[in-house]
């Protein structure tokens, strides 16, 4: 069972959001080892309550593990599909352990809502996972797609940024071209801008909601298809409202069709691709 995941997850690394995939685990894995405190000059976390967090931290991703596992072996659906027996012994690392990364798309209702039940705020994450499976893909205007930047240039602001963004230059693109493909791997991430402020999740001072977004990282990327736009706005309700109200905006437009990215000028770059019946964004 393992190859075949790992084959299919692999497999789809090219389609990642802005980056490739192997910088996107190193700039994430960066961040699940160091002080989670909202960062100001000349202050750093005691390395005792950095090791401390991180422990935490650890402990809670391996509970879940085992919680997750325990959950799988008596979904019916699972059992009856052949591909998500527990393996035995565990892999030594969460984002090599593929039952649990492919199987919360495949599982079934109750059963997902029993695993996000273990996280903060896990109703709300679990209604918004199962909207996400349930709503059909339908694409967006680029009108409708200027309108939503709009949205968020009103909301950014307030947010703290340390970079200002030029919202007055948009530069469409198609991803599904080579060309517009180029143009949006050389950008990056709107939400670098906010990277050890007081709304980056990873500055929350709730260890749980920290550790439940690592943990979920996986299993949402791959639900989506190898994009971090569903893990950003599930795992938003966790965390500051305005964080939150950004991720339902950047995850609605990449519904519709649209990424939202910065290019080296922090201008604004709209990346345009198919949605269809088997849009990319379905997996």
């Amino acid at each position: 069972m393992a190859g075949f995941f790992r084959k299919l997850f692999l497999g789809r690394a090219g389609q990642d959001d802005t980056r490739s995939r192997a910088q996107a685990k190193a700039r994430f894995a960066s961040k699940a080892e160091v002080h989670f405190e909202p960062s100001t000059a000349g202050q750093t976390e005691p390395v005792d309550a950095r090791a401390a967090r991180n422990q935490a931290i650890k402990t809670h991703i391996h509970d879940w593990r085992i919680a997750w596992h325990d959950l799988f072996d008596a979904d019916q659906t699972l059992i009856a599909a052949g591909e998500f027996e527990r393996p035995d012994p565990l892999p030594d690392r969460e984002d090599l352990d593929f039952r649990l990364i492919f199987g919360l798309r495949q599982a079934e209702p109750a059963t997902r809502e029993a695993c996000f039940a273990l996280f903060p705020n896990g109703a709300e994450m679990a209604a918004r996972f199962d909207q996400f499976l349930s709503t059909p893909l339908q694409a967006l205007s680029e009108e409708k797609a200027r309108a939503g930047v709009a949205e968020i240039a009103e909301l950014l602001p307030a947010m703290g940024p340390h970079e200002e963004v030029n919202f007055s230059k948009i530069t469409i693109v198609d991803r599904d071209t080579p060309e517009g493909l180029d143009v949006l791997q050389k950008t990056d991430n709107l939400t670098y801008t906010l990277e050890h402020t007081t709304v980056d999740p990873y500055a929350s001072t709730d260890i749980a909601a920290v550790a439940a977004r690592l943990f979920l990282t996986e299993p949402l990327y791959a639900a989506a298809g190898n994009y971090y736009q569903l893990r950003d706005w599930v795992t938003g309700a966790m965390f500051d409202p305005r964080w939150d109200a950004l991720q339902a905006i950047l995850f609605r437009l990449w519904r519709g069709g649209w990424q939202v990215a910065l290019d080296a000028d922090d201008a604004i770059v709209l990346a345009k691709r198919h949605v269809g019946p088997r849009g990319d964004s379905d997996g």
